[in-house]
């Protein structure tokens, strides 16, 4: 879910009261769960590429279903990105 929080850092909200972040992202984690971590990060990363409003967790659930049709290359490039970034978190904390 972290890709979710970075993209939703590039839309300006308001000041939020720590328990509505809360429910805000368990709305997300329900809407989003069944599906994997690489499609997730595909979706929130072509969202942020070509749109300019917040989404909702619905918008990024249809972008993950329409993109059933991704080849296997994609998802393998996908996973790699994810690998890098998670062993740059990684080292940036420890």
């Amino acid at each position: 879910m972290s890709r979710v929080l970075t993209m939703l850092n590039h839309y300006y909200v308001g000041k939020q009261e720590a328990q509505v972040q809360r429910a805000i992202a368990n709305d997300w984690w329900e809407c989003l769960k069944e599906f994997p971590k690489t499609a997730i990060f595909a979706a929130c990363l072509s969202w942020v590429k070509t749109r300019t409003r917040r989404p909702t967790p619905a918008d990024i659930r249809c972008e993950i279903l329409g993109r059933g049709s991704e080849t296997a290359e994609a998802v393998a490039v996908i996973k790699i990105l994810l690998e890098e970034h998670d062993a740059h978190t990684r080292q940036a904390i420890g």
